[in-house]
C-alpha cells in the first residue's frame, strides 16, 4: 500500500520551516486511460507537492528536503490540514505551473504539470464520489486543467518540443475526449493508429556463433530474458531469432556487439507490431469507440496496455473501487 509520511523542511525560497508530505512507499492499483496510475491507499499525486505557509512557494519533495535537527516540534498534521483546506493538491499543481511558466520552461513540461493537476482533482473527486459527495465544480476544475494541458501539448507539438509518437498522439486524443471535444479526439486517435502502422520494427537472427560461442551465449542473455539453457539452444539451432521488436538503430547496435565477438548475425524486418504496441492499438480503438458514442467519462483499465479481447473498463467515479 502507498504510505505517506509527514515532517518539516526548510523552504527553498524563504528558508522558513515548512510542514511537508513525504512519500514513503507506493504501489499501482489500476491505470486510467489517460495513463494516470491509481495507487492502492493514498494517492501519490495528492501528496507530491508541498507549500510553504509563509511565502506560498510550491515545490516537489526534492525542493523540500526533510530536516531532522534534533529539535522537538509538534506534529505537522494540523498545519498540513489547514494548508490543504486553502491550497488543495490541484491548486498546488497550478501554482507550480504558473511559477515555472515565468521561468520559461518547455511547453511539454507545463502540459504535464496541468495534466497532473487534473489527476489530483480527479483523485479528490473519486474519493468524494465514493462517499456520495461528488461535485460538479470538481469535475469542471478537472476539465479546466485538462484544457490547459492540451493547450501546452499543442504548442509543444508545433515547436518540436514534443514528439508525435503513437502514445503521445493517443494521450492528446484521450484528453480531448474527456473535455467533450469528440471530433478532435477521433482525429488524434486516427493519427495515433496511422503512426503505429507506419513504424517499423526489426529482429536479429544469429547465423553463426563463431569460435567464441560462450561469450556469444552470455551476450544473448544480456540482450534477452532467456536463461543459460535457452541461449545454448539458440546457438545450436541456427539460424535463430534471438531478439525482436527493435528499432533499426537498436538492432544495428546489438548486431555490432555480436559481430565484435566473431559471430555472424543479420537484421530482418518484423512483420508484426511488438506486443505492447498491439495492446496500445487495442486501447486506441476502444477509446475511439467511446468518442464516437460521445462518451467523455473517465475510464479505468487493469493495465496500461490491456491484452486483446480482455478490455474491461469501469468509470473512474464508480463507488466500487474493485473489479
Amino acid at each position: 500500500m502507498t504510505q505517506i509520511g509527514f515532517g518539516y523542511s526548510i523552504c527553498g525560497n524563504c528558508k522558513a520551516i515548512t510542514p511537508i508530505y513525504i512519500i514513503r512507499s507506493l504501489n499501482i492499483s489500476y491505470y486510467h486511460t489517460d495513463f494516470y496510475m491509481e495507487n492502492g491507499g493514498a494517492q501519490v499525486v495528492s501528496y507530491a507537492l508541498s507549500i510553504c505557509p509563509k511565502c506560498l512557494f510550491v515545490g516537489t519533495e526534492e525542493e523540500f528536503k526533510e530536516i531532522d535537527d534534533g529539535v522537538e516540534r509538534e506534529s505537522p498534521l494540523n498545519a498540513l490540514d489547514e494548508l490543504e483546506e486553502k491550497y488543495p493538491a490541484s491548486k498546488r499543481y497550478m501554482m507550480l505551473a504558473e511559477r515555472l511558466e515565468k521561468k520559461g520552461i518547455f511547453k511539454k513540461e507545463l502540459g504535464d504539470w496541468y495534466l497532473q493537476a487534473s489527476w489530483a482533482e480527479r483523485a479528490e473527486r473519486m474519493t468524494k464520489a465514493r462517499k456520495g459527495e461528488r461535485t460538479s465544480d470538481s469535475i469542471a476544475l478537472e476539465k479546466k486543467c485538462l484544457s490547459r494541458a492540451l493547450e501546452y501539448f499543442g504548442e509543444a507539438l508545433e515547436a518540436g518540443e514534443m514528439e508525435g509518437t503513437p502514445k503521445s498522439l493517443y494521450s492528446i486524443g484521450e484528453l480531448f475526449r474527456r473535455i467533450d471535444n469528440f471530433n478532435q479526439a477521433i482525429q488524434f486517435f486516427e493519427q495515433a493508429k496511422a503512426k503505429l502502422k507506419e513504424e517499423k520494427y526489426f529482429c536479429i537472427f544469429l547465423d553463426d556463433a563463431g569460435p567464441e560461442w560462450k561469450a556469444v551465449s552470455k551476450k544473448i542473455r544480456e540482450m534477452t530474458p532467456v536463461d543459460r539453457k535457452r541461449s545454448f539452444f539458440l546457438i545450436e539451432n541456427l539460424s535463430s531469432k534471438i531478439v525482436d521488436s527493435l528499432t533499426l538503430e537498436d538492432a544495428e547496435k546489438k548486431v555490432d556487439q555480436l559481430r565484435s565477438l566473431g559471430a555472424k548475425a543479420s537484421i530482418k524486418e518484423d512483420n508484426e507490431l511488438p506486443t505492447d504496441m498491439k495492446r496500445l492499438f487495442n486501447l486506441i480503438e476502444a477509446m475511439e469507440r467511446f468518442a464516437e458514442q460521445k462518451d467523455s467519462s473517465g475510464q479505468i483499465i487493469e493495465s496500461e496496455y490491456p491484452e486483446s479481447g480482455t478490455l474491461r473498463f469501469r468509470p473512474d467515479d464508480s463507488p466500487d473501487p474493485l473489479w
